[in-house]
């Protein structure tokens, strides 16, 4: 008696929970979308405009397949935790064991550290780029402004973790509906010159399609990425719907990934349609945020003022949370490598080793200013196609336990090769660079 009212139970919440647009879910929703859409999307206009037309279908063509199935993979192995509350880290340790677990959690801080040092070299190209063509001030030795303005926002988070997680949380709404905002305030400089290259479509992109991809694919999947959040959204739901999470958890997914590929797609297209490609190129050589280079492309006091706030804010905010993220990632590799330094002891000489390997590497990609967009493309979005299209889809053909999956051959398939061509961005510029050595 007790089972079937433990049934009847859970099929009413789940019944309850069925209604995709209640308050609980559209909270999720969005805030699998705020995770997803911050600074990242501010480059991606960049490379897309750069690309042309090729590049603009075909993020329209794969920006959601590959979006809402390597998250939906990565979902379902987390549903896997025999505990509740089990993390995709335990979850990797409870099915593959310790050695697993540690090469789990070194690619998990390796797919977050590099985006800390892609918006460290943001944060201090954006104030610099503010400084010298807004206020027409002296240009400020990029040493002594990247050592400000880190530990500026270090010393913030060492003060008040907590309060910063809030805060971000806040600032995330008012920095989609800006997004949006922004994209319907562009229609008015629309100028479609990328569609004139249409009439050599055919004969430009003939042999170049294959090359596009290759290039595409990783900004992709750093562009769209929130598989920090994965856990923690299935965890919630784990224990609000019991086994019935299994059905909710991809139909959240779905919507939040149609809101999220639609809105950014047509944020690109606004930016692309606004401004040439060789004003993209442009961009891409100064290293600056699409809505940076903006503010003094158009003389538009609206765009000169709102453009480097909006980058300033959107940057900060992704730093914040990359800065906490990639502490905790390094904080985790070290407990597991050196156990027995895990203890209240070197509790704090942990703690100021890790901060500082953070910070000094912060700076001196700040001060050396590597491209921002080759970072992404090479280094962060093949090691984050690891964590989110490889490992699930390697579960999936190895555990038991996710055999009920392994009938969907077309989309493993579709995973498991895109997964690859993400990461063999590594290994072609490794290749390409021992060459030019030699």
């Amino acid at each position: 008696m007790l089972e079937n009212f433990k049934k009847n139970y859970f099929k009413k919440k789940y019944q309850d929970y069925h209604n995709i647009f209640n308050k609980n879910n559209i909270t999720w929703i969005l805030s699998l979308y705020g995770t997803a859409i911050g600074a990242g999307v501010l480059f991606l206009p960049i490379n897309i405009g750069i690309g042309g037309i090729l590049y603009l279908l075909i993020l329209i063509i794969i920006a959601f397949p590959i979006t809402f199935l390597s998250h939906r993979n990565l979902a379902r192995l987390v549903l896997l935790g025999n505990k509740k509350d089990s993390s995709i880290s335990q979850v990797i340790d409870e099915n593959f064991g310790g050695k697993a677990s540690l090469l789990f959690s070194i690619l998990y801080f390796l797919s977050i550290y590099p985006i800390l040092l892609i918006y460290s070299t943001a944060i201090t190209n954006t104030v610099n780029f503010f400084i010298t063509h807004h206020i027409n001030g002296y240009e400020i030795p990029r040493f002594i402004l990247a050592s400000f303005l880190i530990f500026l926002l270090m010393f913030i988070i060492l003060i008040g973790e907590k309060f910063i997680v809030k805060f971000m949380s806040i600032l995330v709404f008012p920095f989609i509906l800006s997004l949006l905002f922004l994209s319907f305030y562009l229609i008015q400089f629309w100028n479609f010159s990328i569609f004139h290259e249409l009439k050599n479509f055919f004969h430009q992109y003939n042999f170049k399609i294959y090359h596009a991809i290759w290039n595409l694919i990783p900004i992709i999947i750093f562009s769209f990425n929130h598989s920090p959040i994965i856990s923690s959204f299935v965890i919630n739901k784990k224990k609000e719907c019991q086994i019935y999470a299994k059905k909710i958890c991809p139909r959240i997914l779905f919507y939040s990934h149609i809101l999220m590929t639609t809105t950014v797609i047509f944020f690109v297209c606004s930016c692309i349609f606004s401004i040439t490609t060789e004003e993209m190129i442009e961009a891409k050589n100064q290293n600056v945020s699409i809505l940076s280079y903006f503010s003094i492309r158009f003389q538009n006091s609206f765009l000169k003022d709102f453009g480097p706030i909006l980058a300033t804010i959107a940057i900060t905010k992704s730093f914040l949370g990359h800065y906490i993220g990639a502490k905790e990632g390094l904080n985790n590799v070290f407990v597991l490598i050196f156990k027995k330094y895990n203890n209240k002891k070197n509790f704090y000489i942990k703690n100021i080793t890790i901060n500082s390997i953070v910070f000094i590497s912060a700076w001196f990609s700040a001060v050396f200013n590597p491209s921002i967009l080759e970072i992404i493309e090479y280094v962060s979005g093949p090691i984050i196609a690891i964590i989110l299209f490889l490992i699930p889809t390697y579960a999936i053909y190895t555990l038991p336990s996710m055999q009920q999956y392994r009938s969907e051959k077309l989309i493993n398939l579709f995973l498991w090769v895109t997964g690859s061509i993400a990461f063999s961005s590594i290994i072609y510029q490794l290749i390409f660079k021992i060459k030019n050595w030699f």
